[in-house]
């Protein structure tokens, strides 16, 4: 379990996502999020036990996709949103990179496997 003082709320476009600092800290540098929590941005950053957030104005939905991105290195894109939009907003975020391994890793997960006999027989003539 997260310490207390690990935990963030974030207000994107008017809702309201809680995470942990380690979570957006995944992201890496350069990113949106290594710059909220540089050093020179410690001091904006509230205090989440007050009840504060950050606000992000952003799109919320696509906001969900890149945080469990984050958090599961999974991309899951829920009906609705556009693939042109998520992609805006994860190079909003510095994110392409965790976009590009998430849709390769999910390729590799679901391209069947053929072996060697296959392919020596074959399979694609």
């Amino acid at each position: 379990m997260e310490a207390a003082a690990d935990r963030v709320k974030l207000n994107v476009g008017g809702r309201i996502f809680e995470t942990t600092m380690t979570t957006l800290a995944s992201a890496g540098y350069p990113s949106f999020f290594s710059a909220l929590l540089a050093d020179r941005w410690k001091n904006a950053q509230p205090n989440t036990g007050t009840g504060t957030e950050l606000f992000i104005g952003r799109h919320p939905a696509c906001f969900d996709v890149v945080l469990q991105l984050l958090r599961t290195g999974d991309l899951l894109i829920p009906e609705g949103i556009p693939k042109d939009l998520l992609y805006k907003e994860a190079q909003f975020y510095g994110l392409e990179g965790h976009l590009r391994a998430a849709v390769r890793e999910d390729l590799d997960r679901n391209f069947p496997r053929l072996s060697h006999s296959e392919t020596s027989r074959g399979a694609f003539s």
